[in-house]
């Protein structure tokens, strides 16, 4: 007998330590299920590295402007308060920076909520991540003043039913407690998916837009405040604009859009829809893909938005003397400016002529010719003009006095400004071992009155008596040759007849 529960026993403990071991990794099982949810879905989850929301105190008038930064993401939205305001879907970049615009503060506020959450969600093949900021109202609004019971879900459920009572004796006039006369509460059960027990504005801050159940899963023993069972609404892909969004079906129907249930039916009925697509100034009904292939630059199914988007590529451009009106492509391609209005263009287009400047010929409008050169030149509207009136015509300057030549030579100069500035020079010159003044520069002439006079001193000429001849040379060439200068050649003549008979 001792032997055979021994049996059993050992049975018994074989059976146990299985038990135990299964449960065991059953529990690392668990455990690591949230750690490697990311690297069993296909690659690691996107990161969000920026999101910010200023200003982070909401005015009654005002709206935040969210920025975020993330990178490897698929798919990004942007929740402020429950309603989806940015729907990005495949971006070309790894690296997605971008801004969005909020509500305002009135469409956000409901009841007397003081504050609310926005929520980043990016997604990709290998999970998901979400980054949250808390934007509060400036204007505080102080909390209603009843026997409320705080919201609770689920979990918290049996706190606020504790407040409930059986039913008792009618209370005085003089109590302030109201009098329970449904009892027990008949309190809806949430279903499990859906299984937030709040109030609607609780509701709304948390982004739950899905009401249940129109049975409240609690009210207030004064029935002043009721709670309802909330979850997130189901969502679709909704097309609108050419543009795929993830949002409810509610909301897809609020903005006109067409819903669909994967988001690959909704970008092919996005890619199919017929927009108007502007491409150089001219607006054509295509789809966004073709719209894309022939060089569009703008498409929208909204008509009036692609017009005036399409007004501001045209414009006036002036080429050949005349105006245009084109595209910013067309004046590119004759080298033109393109201008917002045709008085601009007018302003700036003159005929093109032939510009005559020191006997050269060159094309420019009349405004060109007349000016930003150092002397103007003269301007012929045609060619048969210019080439008949266009000669060189020279400035010269001679005994201080300017005249016009078409012969260039000595003291003649390319503007007249440059002979005056000649003329207005005098040099001093020696000529026969006389000093004069001129405005001519030549040979024998120099700036200054002194120089002018040491050269006529070096020049000074004399009749010289050299070895019994007489010779017309300079005194410095007599001193040189060891003859004697004399004023007249009588003088020289008789000093070397004397000499010769000596």
């Amino acid at each position: 007998m001792r032997s055979r529960n021994f049996g059993i026993n050992r049975r018994l403990v074989s059976v146990l330590s299985l038990c135990l071991c299964l449960a065991l990794i059953s529990i690392a099982v668990l455990g690591a299920v949230d750690r490697t949810y990311a690297a069993t879905a296909g690659g690691s989850p996107p990161d969000i590295t920026v999101f910010v929301g200023e200003p982070s105190t909401l005015q009654d008038d005002g709206f935040v402007i969210y920025k975020f930064e993330v990178l490897n993401a698929t798919n990004v939205r942007v929740v402020e308060a429950g309603e989806i305001i940015k729907q990005i879907n495949n971006p070309n970049s790894a690296n997605l920076k971008g801004e969005v615009k909020g509500r305002m503060a009135n469409q956000i506020r409901s009841n007397n909520i003081n504050e609310f959450d926005t929520i980043l969600l990016a997604s990709n093949t290998g999970g998901r991540q979400e980054k949250k900021v808390t934007i509060k109202f400036a204007r505080v609004v102080p909390p209603k003043t009843s026997a409320l019971i705080p919201p609770v879900s689920d979990n918290q459920s049996t706190q606020h039913r504790t407040k409930w009572g059986p039913p008792t004796s009618t209370p005085s006039s003089q109590s302030a407690t109201p009098t329970v006369t449904n009892w027990p509460p008949q309190f809806a059960k949430c279903p499990s998916d859906c299984n937030n027990c709040l109030k609607p504005d609780e509701a709304a801050g948390r982004g739950l837009t899905k009401k249940c159940l129109e049975q409240p899963c609690y009210y207030s023993p004064d029935k002043q405040q009721d709670w309802y069972c909330y979850g997130k609404a189901a969502t679709v892909w909704c097309c609108k604009d050419g543009k795929v969004i993830e949002t409810t079906g509610e909301q897809c129907a609020q903005i006109e859009g067409s819903s669909y249930a994967t988001e690959a039916e909704a970008n092919k009925a996005c890619q199919q829809a017929l927009g108007y697509c502007c491409r150089d100034g001219q607006i054509a009904q295509i789809t966004k893909t073709q719209c894309a292939e022939v060089g569009g630059s703008y498409w929208s199914t909204d008509k009036n938005e692609v017009i005036k988007a399409c007004q501001r590529e045209i414009g006036w451009f002036c080429y050949g003397g005349k105006v245009y009106q084109g595209t910013a492509t067309q004046a590119a391609q004759v080298g033109a400016t393109l201008y917002a209005t045709q008085a601009e263009a007018t302003t700036a287009c003159q005929p093109i002529g032939y510009c005559c400047r020191n006997g050269q010929l060159t094309q420019s409008t009349k405004a060109q010719c007349s000016s930003g050169f150092a002397a103007a030149g003269t301007w012929y509207a045609t060619s048969a003009e210019a080439q008949l009136g266009c000669t060189a015509t020279y400035w010269c300057c001679s005994n201080g006095q300017i005249y016009q030549s078409k012969t260039y030579g000595r003291g003649c100069y390319s503007t007249q400004a440059e002979a005056q500035q000649a003329c207005m020079t005098t040099y001093w010159c020696c000529s026969n071992g006389q000093v004069y003044q001129t405005s001519s520069y030549t040979t024998g002439c120099y700036k200054t009155q002194t120089e002018a006079m040491q050269a006529c001193e070096r020049q000074a000429m004399c009749w010289c008596c050299m070895g019994g001849k007489v010779s017309y040379i300079t005194q410095a060439q007599c001193t040189q040759y060891g003859g004697t200068c004399y004023s007249t050649q009588s003088q020289a003549t008789s000093a070397c007849t004397y000499k010769r008979y000596q």
